[in-house]
């Protein structure tokens, strides 16, 4: 279990900080690759894994911004506080 950890802790350094990897994980790296045959599909993988998720965290977030503005600039919404914002903007 340790090793599959270390294995996904190395990819995502890979992915994340490429320049940042020491001599020994360079190493390290270099000896999946030869005796790991999946291990560059492990790679795709988690490259998939960790796009999938970005883009997730993208749409909530999109989501939740535009609630927000439902929520301020809807034609129900209090005039006050929509006022309050748009004159923040005028100025």
């Amino acid at each position: 279990m340790r090793v599959s950890l270390n294995k996904i802790a190395l990819i995502e350094k890979l992915l994340f900080h490429a320049n940042a990897l020491s001599p020994e994980e360079k190493a390290l790296f270099e000896t999946y690759s030869i005796l790991d045959p999946d291990f560059e599909q492990e790679i795709a993988q988690q490259r998939i894994t960790i796009d999938c998720i970005q883009r997730l965290g993208r749409k909530a977030l999109r989501r939740e911004i535009k609630d927000v503005y439902n929520e301020l600039f809807h034609p129900h919404a209090k005039n006050t506080l929509k006022s309050k914002i748009s004159s923040l903007f005028r100025n």
